[in-house]
C-alpha cells in the first residue's frame, strides 16, 4: 500500500456529485498528474459532510 504525503478529500455523495464534485475530482487529478505528484497526493472520494447546501466540500490533509 502506498503512503501518500497528502490526501485531497472530496465529497462525492449524489447531491454534490451532481453539482461539481466530478469536475473538481477531474481537475485535481489533472493538476496532480501535470505536476508529477501522483505518488505523493491521493484524491479520496468521501461521503457527505452534512453541509446541506448542495456544494462540493474539499478537505486537504494533513494541512486542511
Amino acid at each position: 500500500m502506498k503512503k501518500y504525503k497528502m490526501h485531497i478529500l472530496i465529497c462525492d455523495n449524489s447531491e454534490c456529485y451532481s453539482e461539481k464534485s466530478k469536475s473538481l475530482i477531474d481537475e485535481f487529478g489533472r493538476v496532480i498528474s501535470k505536476k508529477g505528484l501522483d505518488n505523493e497526493v491521493q484524491i479520496v472520494k468521501t461521503g457527505c459532510y452534512n453541509c446541506n447546501d448542495n456544494e462540493s466540500i474539499v478537505k486537504i490533509r494533513p494541512d486542511n
